[in-house]
């Protein structure tokens, strides 16, 4: 999870120095959303069984990552309310 918030280009000093935990989350949800993207393309490749196989398994953890950041991102906009 953390690596695709990274490698999405979020910046550690403002989410040290007062970004909120929606705005963080947000964030990571953009990273898991470009994650999830380059799986699913990925599977419309015609790929070699095995390599079908683990892309599919990658992708299905991509995919619940997204979901769980997701989930938590709605939760952090009804707190905030």
């Amino acid at each position: 999870m953390l690596p695709h918030c990274i490698a999405a280009g979020i910046n550690i000093k403002a989410v040290v120095t007062g970004k909120d935990e929606h705005n963080i989350l947000e964030e990571c949800e953009r990273g898991e959303d470009s994650a999830k993207k380059n799986y699913e393309d990925a599977l419309k490749e015609n790929l070699p069984g095995d390599v079908a196989t683990s892309i599919s398994h990658q992708y299905e953890a991509v995919r619940e990552a997204h979901d769980r950041i997701r989930s938590l991102r709605d939760k952090t906009s009804t707190t905030a309310a």
